[in-house]
């Protein structure tokens, strides 16, 4: 046992020694795409809204006193709104658009009722960005399921038969705290940092009522009764309406504390997930469930009080790692590791003798 934390404790120290300090380079996109929601999916046909936050495009954009030009956004009339069959023709869609908010949050109400059966298509006519697979422009790989077509651009569903609005929107279910490595947006100048956190994932369990109207939903996070949002690197753009981890997927962090990032405190926080239908006027939120975001004892904490430890073996490792990781770890960390298996090799070969 002895020799097992010698060689963890090598390791360790080998590994904050030696991590690099070294950012992904920040390149931009020369657009950002129209998002929409819902974006996919089946829709309801007593929809009344559909969430809009305009795109814009710098390319061909004419220069303004030799600086860099307007660029173009897409405005209320450049929105292209097709409905048919399946397969079929289709007709344009008329549409009025509202303002939610002061900012960029925008409800498009389509002029006229939509027919069951139909696949409607929203775009823009001016802006034309889609942005899906730039993984490049991030360190860590999202998670396999991770649905990046909020970057496309556009919208496709497919109108289903009515529905009665929701009165209830679900629960959260929450995984016990864990350490793991995030991505987060920089804001020294690099598209982003990647380091050690412990971390709580969660997600939203819809309530029965609120299924057919899983496709419409707006959500946000709402931790200790502030909004919670994570952007994960600086020229993708973030979710809008989504969350970190994907539509109804969260998670909170606490940054180990030679990173220096921001994040929420060891201890224990609220977690409450709220939703639109489509930026209309019926908000809906879940129970706050009360989450221990400590790794130390890794341990989550109900609002009826229950308490759900998960033991640590004696191989647990409490190394965390203080590091900006680039596309590669520099190979003198593998090598130091090996080193350190060597030293524990050597060791126990001698105590033989």
């Amino acid at each position: 046992m002895v020799r097992y934390r010698l060689l963890a404790a090598l390791t360790c120290a080998g590994t904050f020694l030696l991590a690099p300090d070294v950012s992904l380079a920040c390149g931009g996109f020369p657009c950002a795409p129209d998002q929409f929601i819902p974006r996919a999916g089946e829709v309801p046909v007593n929809l009344d809204s559909i969430a809009w936050w305009p795109g814009t495009d710098w390319t061909g954009a004419a220069p303004v006193d030799g600086g860099p030009g307007t660029p173009v956004m897409t405005e209320v009339g450049d929105l292209r709104f097709e409905c048919g069959p399946d397969g079929g023709s289709t007709r344009s869609v008329s549409v009025s658009v509202e303002r939610v908010r002061l900012g960029l949050d925008w409800r498009i109400k389509p002029n006229e009722t939509l027919s069951v059966g139909d696949v409607c298509k929203l775009s823009s006519k001016t802006v034309s960005c889609d942005l899906r697979g730039e993984a490049g422009e991030s360190i860590l790989k999202p998670p396999p399921d991770y649905d990046d077509g909020f970057l496309s651009g556009e919208a496709t569903f497919k109108v289903v038969d009515s529905a009665p609005l929701p009165a209830a929107l679900g629960r959260i279910a929450a995984k016990p705290a864990a350490f793991e490595s995030i991505e987060i947006s920089d804001s020294g100048g690099a598209c982003s940092v990647s380091g050690a956190a412990c971390v709580i994932q969660f997600e939203i369990e819809l309530a029965d009522e609120a299924l057919p109207w899983r496709d419409t939903l707006v959500y946000s996070t709402w931790v200790d009764e502030k909004e919670w949002s994570i952007k994960r690197s600086a020229p993708v753009p973030h979710e809008t309406g989504g969350l970190y981890l994907g539509r109804g997927r969260d998670l909170i962090y606490a940054m180990q504390k030679n990173l220096g990032q921001s994040g929420l405190s060891i201890g224990r926080h609220s977690i409450v997930i709220r939703a639109s239908v489509g930026n209309t006027d019926l908000h809906l939120e879940t129970d706050p469930i009360r989450v221990n975001l400590d790794c130390g004892t890794n341990s989550e904490e109900t609002d009826a009080g229950k308490s759900k430890p998960t033991g640590r073996s004696d191989t647990d490792s409490s190394c965390s790692v203080r590091t900006r990781i680039g596309h590669r770890v520099p190979g003198t960390l593998t090598q130091l590791t090996l080193a350190a298996l060597g030293l524990s090799l050597a060791i126990r070969k001698r105590r033989r003798r």
